[in-house]
């Protein structure tokens, strides 16, 4: 039954991510060192690693509380839609990372060295494709 599998899974997953987040915090907190001169950018660890934790513990409190127990007949959808949304996020955010991460990894290239790796390198590769999908589909038709 769903209902009875997220009711199982819902606080498990809670409980997942107080400590996830729990730790964080303290992972935040470690780098917290006051140092001489007067910023406000020094307390930045501080405000986030304490707003980590405390987020982490009402969250426990509220999975240990027994804040899933009381699961009725719109759970189901709003938890398949909630777990929709955070799978779109997910992969919007890995998208991004990765985006950024090639740009910021590799060197600039000049516009005629785009075009030369366009046409010389994956222009070959894509006509290839192309040929060994319908290769493959001659022999294994759909």
């Amino acid at each position: 039954d769903l209902i009875q599998g997220a009711s199982i899974f819902l606080p498990v997953a809670g409980l997942g991510v107080s400590l996830l987040v729990f730790l964080i915090g303290v992972l935040l907190l470690s780098k917290f060192r006051l140092k001489k001169y007067k910023d406000a950018r020094k307390y930045e660890v501080l405000v986030l690693g304490l707003s980590a934790i405390t987020v982490a513990v009402v969250l426990a409190l509220f999975v240990y509380g027994g804040g899933f127990a009381h699961l009725s007949d719109w759970t189901p959808p709003v938890f398949a839609a909630a777990a929709q949304v955070a799978t779109f996020l997910l992969k919007v955010f890995l998208m991004c990372f990765f985006f950024i991460w090639i740009r910021w990894t590799l060197p600039r290239f000049r516009y005629d060295q785009l075009m030369s790796f366009g046409w010389k390198g994956m222009l070959p590769l894509a006509l290839a494709n192309i040929l060994i999908t319908g290769v493959f589909l001659l022999i294994f038709p759909a």
